[in-house]
């Protein structure tokens, strides 16, 4: 199971104990407490580099959560030539104000159709919910009260 954490909330991952309300069902999914998970944070391409950026709270986070394995890293080659086409996909269906590109690409590149995001200002929610980009379209966390989204999330690509 996977899920993609956009820029506009990494902020939220300060911590520990993550006091945030509509954080806390997001770690406890991911760090449960049996050491063994299938729940990932899938992360590559522009998007890493953003996060990246983020915070040393944030950063902290991401190593905790990838020495329990639970971080799957796509090639930042192969996200950057997804997010090219989906680029050119937009300009094919005349979407502007589109500054998202690199996280659909990513859904596309690992599969992972779950986007934690409170992108309010963009049209990445409504995108990333639009079967003409993802297919199966996506499914967007706005807040704790979206907590039934981390019962069945898809599964990401394994890596190549």
């Amino acid at each position: 199971m996977c899920l993609i954490i956009d820029t506009c909330v990494a902020h939220r991952f300060a911590g520990p104990p993550y006091l945030d309300g509509d954080v806390k069902p997001i770690v406890a999914w991911l760090l449960p407490k049996k050491r063994m998970s299938h729940r990932h944070v899938a992360i590559g391409g522009k998007l890493r580099s953003e996060l990246m950026l983020a915070g040393e709270n944030f950063r902290r986070f991401l190593e905790a959560l990838r020495q329990r394995g639970g971080v799957l890293d796509f090639s930042d080659d192969d996200v950057n030539q997804e997010s090219t086409k989906v680029e050119r996909l937009f300009a094919e269906h005349d979407i502007t104000g589109a500054d998202d590109p690199h996280v659909i690409a990513l859904a596309r590149v690992s599969g992972s159709r779950l986007l934690y995001t409170e992108d309010n200002k963009t049209k990445l929610v409504d995108l990333f919910r639009d079967r003409r980009f993802l297919h199966p379209p996506g499914r967007v966390y706005k807040s704790k009260l979206n907590k039934s989204l981390l019962r069945n999330p898809k599964k990401c690509k394994p890596l190549k």
